[in-house]
């Protein structure tokens, strides 16, 4: 019991010293100017005693009503009427118990010009105090609700995206997988030596994917080890008629990238474009920096169909790359895909790097 009473008046504990702070203040003030007017005794100390009381708990019970029927959950527009209207009730009753209070002990009475103060302009008085005491308690707890609400929609909103990421990635697995099998294939009744030789090389991409895919982010670094283990196995089936170069930016190597984004991009060239080239191509890849924007390029050689111009984003590849860099990014990435010369396809992502 006594640690369910700590526990809540720790959890309240700001409410308590705001009450109790404001409630002190408005008492004190009219201790003041009670000084200025007239002497002080006992019985009008205490009488005025009676003010920080019975604010507190008049105040206190009527944010127990508040509670019990859930009005901060109600629509803004009756909070406001609230607000507005439920000051003419709590001043009323207040009024009410310290003109009876300051009667009982004598400081006030029919006759005496004490009473001065407890006339229709001290009613209106005790209306604006109750009137900030709503504003105050109303327009707090509806900021700390919009944050509430707010942090709970970023925290949906990450998980939403989280999940959609995690779908993202796990199309791409099996993706990279299937066609890396077929290469493979076409391997083993034409070269056995290189098909086992590939077989290694798949085992060290696919640790190393493993490894990365476990993180939404890896470094560039990671990335393009992938890339270079990938492409070593292609250049094992397509030998000549494939090769590649890369263009890095070491300063580039250590920002981070969605785990297997470029590596997708690569395979993208080589299916839709060295692929179908008798005399195969080149794929060169760029990283380059220029403050705050990145640029990571995929240069190859073939050609933008025309009629998969206006269908450019529904593969695998591309449109996995686009939802991803939307996801993680939002405005501040942006991917093209466009036919730079006759015989060369440009790839480019463009990331702006936070300051």
């Amino acid at each position: 019991m006594v640690n369910e009473l700590v526990r809540y008046f720790h959890q309240n504990k700001w409410y308590y010293i705001a009450q109790m702070s404001g409630w002190l203040t408005f008492t004190l003030v009219h201790v003041l100017f009670y000084k200025i007017a007239l002497p002080l005794d006992i019985n009008v100390i205490l009488f005025y005693v009676s003010w920080l009381f019975f604010g507190f708990w008049i105040s206190h019970i009527y944010r127990f009503f508040l509670k019990k029927f859930t009005v901060l959950q109600k629509p803004l527009y009756i909070q406001i009427i609230l607000t507005l209207a439920s000051p003419l009730v709590l001043s009323y009753l207040f009024f009410n118990i310290v003109q009876w209070v300051g009667c009982y002990m004598g400081v006030l009475n029919k006759e005496s010009d004490n009473t001065a103060f407890l006339d229709v302009s001290g009613y209106y008085n005790f209306y604006i105090v109750f009137l900030i005491w709503n504003i105050g308690y109303f327009g707090l707890n509806y900021v700390i609700n919009y944050r509430k609400e707010e942090i709970k929609e970023l925290k949906l909103e990450a998980a939403n995206r989280e999940v959609e990421l995690n779908i993202l990635k796990s199309q791409l697995n099996p993706h990279f997988l299937f066609n890396a099998l077929n290469s493979i294939r076409a391997l083993i009744d034409e070269n056995p030596e290189k098909s086992r030789e590939a077989i290694t090389q798949l085992s060290n991409i696919l640790r190393n994917i493993l490894s990365a895919q476990k993180n939404k982010e890896i470094h560039f670094e990671d990335e393009i080890s992938i890339v270079k283990d990938y492409l070593s196995l292609e250049k094992i089936r397509y030998e000549e008629r494939l090769n590649y170069s890369f263009d890095i930016d070491p300063k580039t190597l250590q920002f981070s990238i969605p785990p297997l984004m470029i590596q997708t991009l690569v395979e993208n060239a080589i299916k839709h474009g060295i692929a179908k080239l008798p005399k195969g191509g080149s794929i060169r890849i760029h990283s380059r920096l220029a403050h705050p924007l990145w640029f990571i390029s995929i240069i190859n050689t073939g050609k933008i169909q025309s009629n998969n111009i206006e269908n450019k984003n529904n593969g695998i590849g591309i449109k996995n790359t686009l939802d991803r860099l939307q996801l993680l990014y939002g405005n501040n990435a942006h991917f093209k895909l466009e036919q730079i010369n006759d015989n060369e396809v440009l790839a480019e992502i463009v990331i702006k790097l936070s300051e």
